[in-house]
Order: C-alpha cells, then sequence, then structure tokens
C-alpha cells in the first residue's frame, strides 16, 4: 500500500513580489549624515504588514540597530514608502513581511 501524499502546503509570496518589495523600501532607505559622520552601522529587523492594495497597516522595528538615528531612518523609510500591490495570484487580504535594513558605511 502506498504511503498517503503529504497535504500541500500553501504557497508563500512569488520571489518577485518580495523583490519588488524590498527596491522599493531600498529606494526610501536614506543614511542619516550624523550616523554616517560618526561611521555608525548596523541591521534593523523591520516587521510589517502590506495590505492587498500595497498599503503599510502596520509595522515594528523588531530588532534595533543599535543606533537611535538609524533606527528613525528605518521608520522615516516605512512612513514613506509607497509599495506596490500584491498580485492578483496572491490569496488573503494582507501579508506579513519581515525584513533586514542594513545599513553599512562601505
Amino acid at each position: 500500500m502506498a504511503a498517503p501524499a503529504p497535504a500541500a502546503r500553501p504557497a508563500g509570496p512569488p520571489a518577485s513580489y518580495l523583490q519588488a518589495l524590498a527596491a522599493a523600501l531600498e529606494r526610501q532607505k536614506r543614511y542619516p549624515e550624523a550616523a554616517r559622520a560618526r561611521r555608525a552601522a548596523g541591521t534593523a529587523l523591520l516587521r510589517f504588514r502590506v495590505m492587498r492594495n500595497g498599503h503599510v497597516a502596520r509595522w515594528q522595528i523588531e530588532r534595533s540597530t543599535g543606533d537611535a538615528d538609524l533606527d528613525r531612518a528605518v521608520a522615516d523609510m516605512i512612513s514613506r514608502v509607497s509599495l506596490p500591490a500584491m498580485p492578483a495570484e496572491m490569496s488573503g487580504e494582507s501579508l506579513e513581511v519581515a525584513v533586514p535594513v542594513r545599513f553599512q558605511i562601505r
């Protein structure tokens, strides 16, 4: 007797949509001059819920960069971003996303 097939797992969002979200966020990211002058660097973990129309319903910095200026820059970035709408093939009314936001001096 054959083993039962595993239950189908719901597919996640398309990689192209996640890339579009990341690109939109990156376009709004600004490295604060005061932080740059101090050579401050760090990575925040930003969690947000995006609605089907691209509106950010809520957000929080789940992990700080360790620098107040950089954390404010993350807040400014998510506050002014215009995200793309969810693709028609995606189910649900919203999507929870967690993304690292890196600030580093090159």
